[in-house]
C-alpha cells in the first residue's frame, strides 16, 4: 500500500497566539494528505460518493513530541494500515525536516449517505493489499470515561464555512472548540502532549452544540460536545504540560 508525502509551510493564519502550529491547522494539513493518498490508491472521495458511500472519522489518538512555527516546512506522512469487518485504519506521522513532531493513528468506518448507516467493507476495499514498508500503529483501544464534574462549558453553532464536502461538520472543528474550552492559564504555559478524541455522532448546518470540560487532574481533561437533545457527539481525553 503506497505511503504518501506531503509538504505544507506553515503561514501566519496556522499559528496559535504562542507562535507555534495550532493542531486545527495541523489537522487540516492531515486531511489533505489523506485525500490525496486515497486517490493515489485508486478509492478517491469521490468514486465513493458515486456509490452512495462516504469515509467517516470515528476516532484519533495523537502523541505530541515537538512543534513548528511559522514559515517552517512540515511534512505529512500517512498510510492506511489496515481494516477488519467495518474498519479501516489509517496513521499519519508528522516531520519538521527530520524531526518527528507528532504520531497520530485513526479509524474510519464507511456510511451510506442517503441512508446515514453504517456499511460493511465493500469487497473493493478488503481486497486492498496492505503489505509497505511503514508497520502499523498500535490500534486505539479502550473506552473513556464519561465527564465527571463539568467546570466549564461553551455554546458553539454549525455555520456554514465549518462544513465538509458531505454536509457535516468537520472534524477540525470539534479540535478547534475542544481545545479552546481549556483555561487561559493552560493555554498560554503548557503544551498538549496527548489527544484521544471519539466521534459517535455528526452535526449539521445550524445545529446548536454545547463544549464540556471537566478537568480530571492538572495537566489532564476531558471534553464532550452535545446537541440540544443532549446526544454526546464527541467524547475526547487531553493531556498537557
Amino acid at each position: 500500500m503506497q505511503v504518501s508525502r506531503e509538504t505544507y509551510t506553515i503561514l501566519q493564519s496556522h499559528l496559535q497566539p504562542n507562535g507555534y502550529l495550532s493542531v486545527p491547522a495541523l489537522a487540516g494539513f492531515m486531511q489533505e494528505a489523506a485525500w490525496k493518498n486515497v486517490k493515489e490508491i485508486g478509492v478517491p472521495t469521490e468514486a465513493l460518493l458515486k456509490q452512495d458511500l462516504a469515509w467517516v472519522l470515528t476516532r484519533m489518538q495523537w502523541e505530541f513530541i515537538d512543534t513548528a512555527s511559522h514559515r517552517q516546512e512540515v511534512m505529512v506522512e500517512t498510510w492506511p494500515s489496515g481494516s477488519d469487518k467495518y474498519y479501516f485504519y489509517r496513521d499519519f506521522r508528522i516531520y519538521e525536516k527530520e524531526r518527528l513532531l507528532a504520531t497520530i493513528t485513526t479509524t474510519w468506518i464507511l456510511i451510506s449517505l442517503s441512508k446515514r448507516q453504517l456499511r460493511p467493507v465493500p469487497d473493493f476495499l478488503s481486497k486492498l493489499s496492505y503489505t509497505h514498508d511503514k508497520n502499523p500503529m498500535p490500534r486505539a483501544t479502550g473506552k473513556i470515561s464519561a465527564l465527571k464534574n463539568v467546570s466549564n462549558q461553551q455554546a458553539v453553532e454549525v455555520n456554514w464555512h465549518q462544513l465538509d464536502v458531505n454536509q457535516h461538520t468537520n472534524n477540525t472543528y470539534y479540535l478547534q472548540w475542544i481545545i479552546e474550552s481549556i483555561p487561559t492559564s493552560v493555554l498560554q504555559n503548557a503544551s498538549l502532549q496527548k489527544l484521544d478524541i471519539v466521534f459517535k455522532n455528526e452535526s449539521r448546518f445550524k445545529d446548536r452544540l454545547t463544549v464540556n470540560l471537566s478537568k480530571e487532574g492538572n495537566t489532564e481533561f476531558k471534553h464532550s460536545i452535545v446537541n440540544t437533545d443532549e446526544k454526546e457527539l464527541v467524547l475526547a481525553k487531553s493531556i498537557w504540560a
